[in-house]
């Protein structure tokens, strides 16, 4: 029986190193959370960060899907980044350059203790050092919230690079533009509050 997180289609591309994963983790922040519901089957984009080795998310205690993902059984967690869109010759091998991580689980409620430092982790991995800048959760506000983690014993790492592959055949055929249009992720200028502290430094990754 083949492994739950084993890379079938185009091996080679894939990985379960644990580093890999995790590296490839802590530069993204938004997965999207499959979940059966009932006869429905559901998927919804989530903010996440990297907890211990693990994948996190939060939410409140009254959420369906925080809920649900609570009640055990196994989940699918995707993390998908696209880094070009590959151009070829023929139709059928258009491609994209990307990296992935899919992970597969069950999702564990943080102990009320660490979500203090959870809260901590999740806004100095969006913007570094922010927790030192804003006034954290509340007692009353950590209460309404529930952490879950999802180990990534279970998660392989995927991705394409490089230019396409065409057949043979088509190279001195087809006229059209051959390549890779390379995309990135830009932070543009920032747009303060209307009550914005004019004395407040801007985060450094936003310019």
């Amino acid at each position: 029986m083949k492994a739950i997180n084993q890379v079938i289609r185009s091996p080679k591309r894939g990985s379960n190193d644990q580093e890999t994963i995790i590296q490839f983790l802590r530069n993204e922040n938004l997965c999207h959370i499959a979940f059966a519901d009932g006869d429905a089957s559901i998927c919804i984009p989530m903010f996440y960060f990297v907890w211990d080795k693990s994948l996190c998310i939060h939410g409140s205690k009254a959420s369906r899907l925080i809920n649900r993902l609570k009640s055990g059984g196994m989940h699918a967690v995707a993390v998908t980044k696209v880094d070009g869109i590959v151009l070829a010759r023929s139709a059928f091998h258009h491609s994209m350059n990307y990296r992935s991580v899919v992970a597969h689980g069950k999702f564990k409620e943080l102990a009320p203790a660490d979500k203090q430092k959870a809260s901590e982790v999740m806004i100095d991995q969006l913007v570094a050092g922010r927790s030192q800048e804003v006034r954290m959760p509340s007692e009353s506000e950590l209460k309404q919230t529930v952490f879950l983690t999802l180990d990534l014993n279970l998660a392989a790492f995927k991705q394409r690079t490089g230019p396409p592959v065409d057949d043979e055949a088509d190279i001195d055929q087809v006229g059209a533009w051959v390549g890779v249009v390379p995309l990135a992720t830009e932070y543009l200028l920032p747009i303060p509050d209307q009550f914005c502290d004019k004395s407040a430094k801007t985060p450094k990754f936003l310019g």
